[in-house]
């Protein structure tokens, strides 16, 4: 059979973004406001302000002497407030360094939309750090120093979220042109956001969240959502297109096709025979055709052909039973930020479903490939509810939970 049927087509998704498995850690909410405060709060002065290796019309915003508080802005930039750089970090542009060790090198401080001033070279000759920098050094995205995503990219990684679903640590998004830190507030109310721009980081409140109608909300933390399946759309004709080799010698009498465990006899004209059979999937890309019984349709009996016979057959299918369908779960449809130690899902099914073969036919498979292991199941309401007690959930990887085939056919 060519592809795989599914009872249940998917029950629930699951989004955890951020993951040990691509970045090596795993981040919080807080690490990441605490993480953007550290850009904000570094103090500086600057020994340089001009950079003639730039362009001759380039002299810094900050002057010589002055104090300043927040890392300078440059275009491309991508160094750190202080502190260390990853282990062996000494990729472009800023070789290993953090923003505090360039300017005490003497390298000129940014402020100004730097963009103007050598694209794309001017973070090799300016010090500082541009918005999506900003937002990765604050994710925990350090990639040994390495610019790793721009506004789009940040976009592409992330998950999109409704405004008021945003908390603190996600990012509005305007890709292609700026991207903010979110900190709180609400619709009704006023916002707070961090972010770099020239001059440099700010933390600052705007009025409404209608300053950002033409940023997107996305975040990276848990999100959990209940896509819903699509209405059966199957109907009473052919839904599979079935071939069918039968070859066999001797005398033939009635033999027995098993297909998935289940028996259909097909009326010939004699002895033994074997058959292969090959499904292919169904109309709309998917494949369910348990808890449906199979007709075969023939016009022709079996002929004699070089001592072997053969012949084809269409197999109709038609709707036997409604199979069971998800009534509900938890987290409930479209359900954001569901704290990941809740830790639980719940499952109700429209009919009493056998314990061991649901079970058994249940899986969290995520995009890595990696399954999740499940540390229990519960069950209630005379078999029509599970409960699946989960361990650990990978960040930064879409988890699909699933009911296979064996399921339907195990109903109490």
């Amino acid at each position: 059979m060519r592809g795989k049927g599914k009872v249940i087509y998917v029950i629930l998704s699951i989004f955890l973004l951020l993951p040990s498995s691509l970045l090596g850690i795993v981040i919080t909410r807080n690490a990441v406001i605490s993480n953007a405060n550290l850009y904000l709060n570094v103090t500086w002065s600057p020994l340089k302000d001009t950079c003639l290796s730039l362009t001759p019309s380039y002299t810094s915003y900050f002057k010589i002497g002055e104090t300043v508080t927040g890392e300078a802005y440059c275009w491309g930039g991508f160094d750190r407030y202080g502190g260390t750089e990853p282990a062996g970090s000494s990729s472009w542009p800023n070789k290993g360094l953090t923003f505090p060790q360039r300017i005490s090198n003497k390298v000129c401080p940014g402020g100004k939309n730097t963009s103007r001033y050598g694209s794309p070279t001017a973070p090799i000759h300016l010090a500082g750090i541009d918005c999506s920098g900003y937002i990765c050094r604050c994710w925990g995205m350090e990639r040994s120093g390495f610019h790793p995503y721009n506004t789009t990219g940040l976009w592409n990684i992330g998950l999109e979220i409704n405004y008021e679903d945003l908390k603190p640590g996600d990012i509005l998004d305007n890709p292609g042109d700026h991207v903010v830190i979110y900190s709180y507030g609400n619709t009704i109310g006023s916002w707070n956001i961090y972010e770099a721009k020239p001059p440099q980081i700010v933390y600052r409140q705007f009025p409404s969240w209608y300053n950002y109608l033409n940023y997107i909300p996305v975040s990276i933390f848990p999100q959990f959502t209940n896509p819903q399946p699509p209405p059966y759309s199957g109907h009473v004709g052919k839904e599979f297109d079935v071939e069918i080799d039968v070859e066999g010698s001797g005398e033939i009498c009635n033999p027995v096709i098993t297909v998935n465990n289940k028996e259909f006899p097909a009326e010939y004209e004699g002895g033994k025979i074997r058959a292969h059979i090959e499904f292919d999937e169904t109309p709309g890309g998917w494949t369910q055709w348990k808890g449906y019984y199979i007709v075969v349709q023939c016009d022709n009996y079996v002929s004699e052909v070089n001592n072997y016979y053969r012949d084809s057959y269409d197999w109709i299918v038609y709707p036997d039973t409604a199979p069971p369908v998800v009534v509900s779960t938890d987290p409930s449809n479209n359900e954001n930020n569901v704290p990941i130690d809740k830790g639980k899902v719940i499952i109700k099914f429209s009919k009493p479903m056998d314990k061991n073969t649901t079970e058994g036919a249940f899986s969290i498979i995520g995009t890595n490939g990696n399954g999740v292991p499940v540390d229990s199941f519960a069950w209630e309401d005379s078999n029509k509810t599970m409960k699946i007690f989960i361990d650990t959930l990978d960040y930064f990887t879409e988890y699909r939970v699933t009911i296979t085939d064996d399921a339907k056919n195990h109903l109490t």
